[in-house]
């Protein structure tokens, strides 16, 4: 390479600047699996890199939801906005 930077530290340079634009690029998506209560269990979980407290909103809609609790591949998450017109099926995304 005959560069005088080690590969590491060229590594994590390129690393913290690919991260950015591929999350930006292929955001976290999902489906709403049920609702219960004041919530909804959706089909994605720490697997897709969902983490709590993060937020998710219903595509097409002003509707939020934040994640409460997380399994490898579901999460659950409170609907912080109205709810009247949530539908099992209908698919988020996470806010940036």
């Amino acid at each position: 390479m005959g560069s005088a930077v080690p590969v590491s530290a060229l590594a994590e340079k390129l690393t913290n600047s690919l991260i950015p634009k591929i999350e930006t690029t292929y955001p976290i998506r999902g489906k709403i699996d049920s609702l219960e209560g004041d919530g909804a269990a959706l089909n994605i979980g720490s697997d897709a890199g969902v983490m709590p407290e993060q937020t998710f909103k219903i595509l097409q809609q002003d509707i939020l939801l934040q994640v409460s609790s997380v399994t490898s591949d579901q999460s659950f998450a409170n609907i912080i906005s109205d709810n009247k017109d949530i539908l099992e099926g209908q698919r988020v995304e996470i806010l940036k």
